[in-house]
């Protein structure tokens, strides 16, 4: 945020808590403990809450990636094409499908 001179402003809270309680959720009653699944679904949550005035899918991004890394694993995105500058380019691209995100989670 601080490069592209935005502030990091959180104007919904009540989405905000939604969208954390979504992969709680997933992993409750669904029993999925897949980390992938549910990074994924962390992602997705938060990228389409807009709960923040701007930087919502970079917040998703890092917040998935603490929670892998958290939960002893690693995030391992392939550097290919104009997308090597960062991880959020290639996920982006996965929109909020969390299918494919998973799939994306988990195949590093």
């Amino acid at each position: 945020m601080a490069k592209t001179g935005e502030t990091h402003e959180l104007q919904d809270r009540a989405a905000l808590t939604r969208a954390l309680a979504h992969p709680w959720n997933v992993w409750v009653y669904f029993m999925d403990r897949d980390i992938a699944v549910l990074a994924a679904r962390l992602y997705t949550s938060l990228a389409d809450a807009h709960a923040f005035a701007a930087g919502n899918k970079r917040t998703a991004f890092r917040a998935a990636t603490a929670f892998i890394e958290a939960n002893g694993c690693t995030l391992d995105l392939p550097l290919t094409g104009p997308q090597q500058s960062n991880g959020c380019s290639v996920i982006s691209t996965a929109g909020s499908d969390s299918r494919a995100l998973s799939s994306g989670f988990a195949s590093g």
